[in-house]
């Protein structure tokens, strides 16, 4: 099986290539991102490519000719790109990958990256949406996953592969108060503003009924969010060198 996988740059996409390095039946693994994995994965050729640029992308997905596409090459607004940087990076990378691997005619099939922001928080949406509750985005960020669903979805159909778009869940609690409004003010002048769908997750929370998930896919490792957050932020303790005096000849 020959995988192309995007956004191998972020946390999930490194440790996702590292179980796809890790199996046996992955004969070749290619990962792509606009910076490298935060660690090295074995096994896996690397291509440094912003997904802006379609021609390097589109000549890897040609030279690639992947059987499988993992597609996590999602970029949140505010997140190392700006909204409009973000959904430019997203929208080309899903046309390109999935639109050339298409008609290339080896694709088997796709595995997505999706959000639960997808459902939105807006006044009478369902609290804890499952597959049957239809998507209705109430963030610019839900709104640029939805499309990417769909351009996926129709990219599957198209050529008969089978497409499986996957979310992760969130905080089941939100954290109330208006002073969630001076903090979006203050942290934008300080360079680091808050995008929509984080404040739709700070204000109201966000999660789902990952029932369905359960009985398709039953061994899944559960951890909690204060567990993926220190692993995410830690740090090893230093290594100390011993520095030793000579003279070079």
């Amino acid at each position: 099986m020959r995988v192309l996988v995007t956004g191998v740059g972020g946390d999930l996409g490194r440790k996702v290539a590292l179980l796809l390095a890790a199996d046996p039946g992955v004969s070749d693994l290619v990962g792509t991102d606009m910076y490298p994995p935060r660690g090295r994965v074995r096994n896996m050729t690397f291509r440094l490519i912003d997904p802006r640029d379609r021609r390097p992308l589109l000549r890897l997905v040609r030279e690639v000719e992947p059987t499988a596409i993992v597609h996590l090459g999602i970029y949140e607004p505010s997140a190392r790109s700006t909204p409009h940087e973000a959904w430019e990076r997203t929208e080309s990378a899903t046309l390109a990958v999935l639109g050339e691997a298409a008609d290339l005619g080896a694709l088997e099939r796709v595995v997505l990256r999706s959000g639960l922001e997808v459902y939105g928080r807006g006044r009478g949406s369902v609290t804890v949406p499952d597959e049957a509750v239809p998507p209705v985005p109430t963030s610019a960020f839900g709104r640029s996953l939805l499309e990417v669903e769909r351009l996926a979805f129709a990219t599957g159909q198209d050529g008969g592969v089978p497409v499986a778009a996957l979310m992760g869940r969130r905080l089941p609690l939100g954290l109330l108060g208006p002073e969630w409004a001076l903090v979006r003010r203050l942290t934008a002048a300080a360079g680091a503003p808050l995008p929509s769908h984080l404040m739709e997750l700070l204000h109201r929370g966000r999660t789902a009924c990952g029932a369905r998930c359960r009985e398709l896919v039953p061994a899944i490792a559960e951890r909690t969010t204060a567990d993926i957050v220190a692993e995410l932020h830690g740090w090893s303790d230093p290594a100390r060198l011993q520095l030793v005096q000579g003279e070079a000849a």
